[in-house]
């Protein structure tokens, strides 16, 4: 279950300056205090689903799939500061937060319905419906990486709305 999304202890700038310090040059963004790592848990999900047409003896696999919180992904992953990306959510701005855990839910609302459905038709043999479904109805695997990591937006990222709320948030700018 996350952690109700409010950046605790926000009022103790110098413990939140410290902790910006603290994740200067890793994979968490120094404003946000998010790490991109997260997102890869959709992206892995994403990019099975593209491959079940052509695979569909992954459909197991990707049923036993589950969404995850931002906190028990860095739990469950190898990751130099897994410790220090769950100590900075849990200081992390609410607006950045509330972002993430809504984009979480949508994302997650998403995949279980394109599982749903690829079962459905894989059992009646509808390897091209499954095939336009997941391409169609599924944000792109790349969502979860560039929209949200980069400060660029294509056209095409700037018409998928589950990026626009949460791109700010990830969004590391790029040493000049």
């Amino acid at each position: 279950m996350p952690e109700p999304a409010g950046g605790e202890n926000q009022k103790h700038v110098p413990a939140i300056g410290t902790l910006r310090a603290r994740v200067r040059g890793t994979n968490i963004n120094e404003q946000t205090l998010l790490a991109t790592g997260f997102l890869n848990y959709f992206n892995e999900i994403v990019m099975t689903l593209e491959m079940l047409p052509d695979m569909p003896e992954l459909l197991e696999e990707i049923k036993a799939w589950q969404p995850k919180t931002y906190q028990d992904h860095f739990r469950d992953r190898v990751f130099t500061e897994k410790d220090l990306a769950i100590k900075a959510y849990r200081h992390a701005p609410a607006k950045c937060r509330r972002a993430l855990e809504t984009t979480i839910v949508q994302i997650s609302r998403l995949i279980g319905i394109a599982v749903k459905r690829a079962e459905v038709q894989l059992a009646e043999n509808k390897i091209d419906a499954v095939r336009t479904d997941i391409t169609h109805r599924l944000p792109p695997a790349a969502f979860c990486r560039r929209p949200w990591t980069t400060p660029r937006r294509s056209s095409a990222a700037a018409s998928r709305p589950w990026t626009k709320p949460i791109s700010t948030c990830f969004w590391k700018p790029r040493d000049s």
